[in-house]
């Protein structure tokens, strides 16, 4: 009876060493497969906080440039190229009241050589061309017309230049200036520059001038 009680026993052992070294491998498995799990996990975390966020990738901006204060250019120009002096647009008077004082705006209409009628120069050799030149000045609120001077350079059919000045009338819109030019001689092209000057209230004075330029017909 003992020993088939025994043999029973021993029977069960050997049935049971295999089972029980199957579960041991399935739980070192386990153990192993959960430790990789763990490790590639922290791996994934570790990368994850080395990764910047959008925010952080952006550089920052840079600040916007400062306008520059306007600067100042010598008075003011318009775009027929004419030059004032004296008060720019804003400035105060004595009186305080802001007012714009451009002083005179001289357009120039016309400047006509007329070689026919000619005269001799008295004061040397040589010939007097008149030059006839058209103008109109307009003046801004308070300002009063003091002086026009009109300088008047050709350029010359033997490539000479012939230069000369004259003071206009306030009060006139035309004048002739008599050019001095040698016998046989001609003037093909001009440069005409009217320069004024006016008094504006506040006891300003107030100059500009006007420039044209332009080519004379062929003399017969």
């Amino acid at each position: 009876m003992i020993r088939k009680f025994a043999a029973s026993l021993f029977i069960s052992a050997l049935t049971l060493t295999p089972v029980l070294a199957q579960k041991e491998t399935t739980k070192e498995k386990e153990v192993v497969e959960k430790t990789k799990q763990e490790k590639v996990a922290g791996k994934k975390t570790t990368e994850k906080s080395q990764t910047l966020l959008p925010s952080e990738k952006m550089s920052k901006k840079p600040l916007p440039r400062p306008t520059p204060p306007a600067g100042n250019n010598g008075g003011m120009k318009d775009n027929d190229g004419m030059g004032h002096g004296g008060m720019k647009p804003g400035d105060k008077g004595n009186g305080g009241a802001g007012d714009i004082q451009l002083g005179a705006e001289v357009m120039i209409l016309n400047v006509m050589k007329n070689d026919a009628n000619a005269k001799p120069n008295p004061n040397g050799a040589g010939r007097l061309v008149p030059v006839k030149v058209e103008w109109k000045v307009k003046l801004s609120p308070g300002a009063k017309l003091m002086e026009l001077e009109a300088m008047l350079s050709t350029t010359n059919t033997d490539n000479s230049m012939t230069k000369v000045s004259k003071m206009l009338s306030v009060a006139a819109n035309n004048d002739t200036i008599m050019l001095p030019m040698p016998e046989g001689v001609f003037a093909k092209e001009f440069v005409l520059k009217i320069n004024s000057r006016c008094a504006t209230t506040g006891n300003r004075t107030v100059s500009s001038s006007k420039m044209k330029t332009g080519s004379f017909p062929a003399a017969k």
